[in-house]
């Protein structure tokens, strides 16, 4: 095995969602009818589109050796040359003991610490022995969940969060994605549909071309994933590891408590507190730029107005360094935001401004 692989903590795309035409086991599934190889549809990613294949139909191989009583599924060119043509599966089936023993035998024999599941139809039993398996063999193991918005297009009438309740128990993260509109939702939408803070999970936003919105998504302490939003995304973990944000205690903009405020119901602040400092997110929801006066609790905050600063640090995708006085009005971009710490002053600092 590569040396450098076997160092590496990876997660790996581990589906039961459909099954590689590549895959030895095809033909004798193929013999159990419709047991385990689904007749009904699955679902497939087009540019942006999202469409159900029905039974039947797809690449030739697949018309050509399983015939009929068949859904094709994703389809991806190799290597090689050749195509892996997958096929959908039936969950909730016996094929389950087959990929949670699959996924034993890989946390035995790879270097994989954690499965990135994107969409399941198992139940929360299968999830339980999922966990079980991957805490017998990872002291750390992670259960990366993807869920997507099928509200409407795939007419589920309902939060994707709630869908999948008696799953978020056993997930370490979640990576919430397609079908979301983040750029006209209002913010209550995104605390109750997209963070994962009501039910304790942390999120990751899929952007797409939009580019999701990192400024609304600190509010919440999630970053994006493609485009600007991913951009940003491992500058903002720079400036959470420089900051120590682990260690700090997150009071949204929701929370009563929250130490500073904006005096605006479309820029809403959340604060990152610790002891001799604060990480102060905000975030927009007007169209247009504005200009805010940060109201602060000092008291609550526990910081002393006399002896600190604020600052912008540098984010590329995000913001330009900067530096504001106390009581200076902080212009905000439309649909944008700040990232400002507030941090006590050198003694040696204050001592040469007197």
């Amino acid at each position: 095995m590569n040396e450098r692989l076997a160092k590496m903590s990876s997660d790996l795309y581990y589906t039961n969602r459909e099954l590689s035409n590549h895959a030895p086991e095809l033909l004798a599934l193929r013999s159990l009818g419709n047991e385990i190889l689904s007749n009904q549809s699955a679902i497939v990613y087009l540019d942006k589109v999202a469409t159900f294949n029905k039974s039947g139909g797809g690449y030739p191989w697949l018309r050509e050796h399983l015939h009929d009583e068949y859904v094709p599924g994703w389809r991806q060119k190799v290597e090689s040359g050749e195509f892996d043509a997958s096929v959908a599966l039936n969950a909730a089936s016996r094929w389950d003991n087959y990929y949670i023993e699959g996924l034993n035998w890989l946390l035995k024999n790879t270097p994989v610490d954690g499965v990135f599941l994107d969409g399941w139809a198992f139940g929360s039993q299968t999830m339980r022995r999922i966990a079980r398996v991957m805490q017998k063999n990872r002291e750390n193991p992670r259960i990366v969940m993807h869920v997507g918005n099928a509200f409407d297009w795939a007419d589920a009438r309902g939060s994707g969060l709630n869908l999948n309740m008696e799953h978020l128990p056993y997930a370490t993260d979640l990576w919430v994605g397609e079908g979301y509109d983040l750029i006209n939702t209002p913010p209550d939408y995104w605390l109750t549909e997209l963070s994962g803070i009501p039910f304790g999970v942390k999120v990751d936003m899929l952007s797409y071309a939009e580019g999701g919105n990192p400024w609304r998504g600190m509010l919440f302490g999630m970053t994006g994933m493609h485009e600007r939003g991913g951009k940003a995304g491992a500058s903002l973990w720079e400036v959470w590891d420089d900051f120590g944000i682990q260690d700090a205690e997150m009071l949204g903009w929701w929370d009563e408590r929250v130490p500073v405020k904006t005096g605006r119901e479309d820029v809403l602040a959340t604060v990152f507190k610790k002891k001799d400092k604060a990480l102060v997110s905000i975030g927009s929801w007007s169209a247009k730029d504005e200009e805010i006066a940060l109201q602060i609790d000092w008291k609550s905050l526990g910081l002393d107005p006399d002896k600190v600063q604020i600052t912008a640090p540098r984010i590329p995708y995000f913001q330009s360094a900067r530096s504001f006085a106390l009581n200076e009005k902080i212009p905000v971009k439309a649909n944008e935001g700040w990232l400002l710490e507030i941090s006590k002053i050198n003694p040696k600092e204050i001592k040469q401004g007197q």
